[in-house]
């Protein structure tokens, strides 16, 4: 199993690297701290699975989210295992709804990234002990269901500081339609008002 992993704190880059290596018929073959690294090393590197921080800085337009996906359309055989120090727990689901193969948290030991690697051997998706408790409860919070393409645009466009009308606008849509998407994107976050929506996009990475 050839992996590559990409993260912009370099010893949390030699924990994992020890880790997959420790791994039998698994080896790291590329490691990345930017985005444009990755992006490098994807193009020029073949490999069966990514390691990817979630809260990278942004170096282009491509938030987590819009990262996750190009990857995935890019290279679909590619299986991705998340890390992430988020503990939102609406935010975590629509991660993993977006279809990554495991989700660790920096806040569980690192060696579950042993154990995650191991479930996609054998076919299976993976949360660590942190992740499946806050999926759990996004069970509860969150009326379910992946982001769709529009609402996540219009998102973006929110986001950027743009007023509903103006969304509407720039998306070629009814200010109520608009307005349709964010209310139901909101739903989807588990948020009641504009100032959890602007935390959760936070988490998200559209701010």
């Amino acid at each position: 199993m050839r992996v590559i992993a990409i993260d912009d704190h370099p010893l949390i880059l030699a924990g994992i690297e020890q880790i997959v290596n420790d791994q039998p018929d698994t080896r790291l073959v590329g490691r990345a701290s930017t985005i444009a690294e990755l992006r490098d090393l994807l193009a020029s590197t073949p490999c069966d699975v990514l390691i990817a921080d979630y809260s990278l800085p942004r170096e282009d337009t491509a938030d987590g989210l819009s990262l996750l996906r190009q990857i995935q359309r890019q290279y679909p055989d590619l299986k991705i295992i998340v890390l992430t120090m988020l503990d939102n727990a609406a935010v975590i689901r629509v991660i993993m709804n977006s279809g990554v193969a495991a989700l660790v948290s920096k806040r569980d030991p690192l060696n579950h990234i042993s154990i995650a690697l191991q479930s996609l051997r054998g076919g299976l998706t993976y949360q660590s002990p942190t992740m499946q408790s806050l999926l759990n409860e996004s069970r509860h919070a969150v009326a379910g269901g992946t982001l769709s393409g529009r609402e996540l645009e219009v998102l973006r466009l929110f986001a950027a500081g743009m007023s509903m009308t103006e969304v509407a606008n720039k998306v070629n849509r009814t200010v109520k339609t608009a307005s349709a998407h964010k209310v139901s994107a909101m739903r989807k976050l588990g948020v009641k008002n504009d100032s959890e929506l602007h935390a959760a996009l936070r988490d998200l990475r559209l701010l």
